[in-house]
């Protein structure tokens, strides 16, 4: 059964305990830090999930579309806190306290391993991730993470600190890497700023990655 199809045929007195709410674009559906004891199902619009880096930079760490839920790993982990979650277009969403959650996932089998599928896809995907990571080379890193904070549209928020952090490498192989990719007309780094040079180059190049 789909997660939408699980909210909408909850028991009555589960959904008695449904709050709605609606958010508008740029609104915080999430603070970064608090303390939460609520599921959020996210019926319609997109939301984004941020991270605040050392320099003070907001990075995107991964989007959410309908129907999708979040606050769960505070909600299971009490000393948790949340990362901070932006309606990224208008949104509206439906909460749950975890009493009542818990109460409802007793009585229903899948929506417990609707929850249980999307943790362990989360440990699964970590683990690729993890894995994947070591059998690249440093510029192979370098090329898939700016790529990707470039297909969030988050590329003028990257440093080349962060970059640094998400490559596992020093700075010194972060540089040749950048510089090779220089040579291959893909990207350049002016100004504090990385610039893409050729759309498709950075697409082929990032393929033969996933390719291997």
């Amino acid at each position: 059964m789909t997660l939408d199809a699980l909210v909408k045929n909850a028991p009555s007195e589960i959904r008695a305990k449904f709050t709605h709410h609606h958010f508008e674009k740029g609104d915080h559906i999430l603070h970064a830090g608090e303390k939460n004891e609520f599921l959020f199902f996210l019926v319609a619009g997109e939301a984004e999930v941020y991270t605040l880096t050392q320099e003070g930079v907001m990075l995107s760490l991964n989007s959410y579309h309908a129907t999708s839920f979040f606050g769960e790993y505070e909600v299971f982990d009490p000393n948790s806190t949340t990362l901070s979650i932006i309606a990224k277009t208008d949104c509206k969403v439906i909460r749950i306290h975890k009493s009542d959650l818990f109460r409802w996932m007793k009585n229903d089998f899948d929506l417990s391993m609707k929850i249980l599928n999307h943790f362990a896809s989360d440990v699964i995907n970590s683990h690729k991730m993890n894995m994947r990571l070591a059998h690249l080379t440093i510029k192979e890193r370098v090329l898939i993470s700016i790529h990707s904070h470039y297909t969030m549209d988050n590329l003028k928020n990257l440093t080349k600190e962060i970059l640094i952090q998400e490559a596992l490498a020093p700075i010194r192989s972060v540089n040749r890497a950048l510089v090779s990719l220089k040579a291959d007309g893909i990207l350049d780094y002016r100004k504090k700023q990385f610039l893409i040079l050729d759309e498709t180059l950075l697409k082929e190049a990032v393929n033969q990655i996933a390719d291997l």
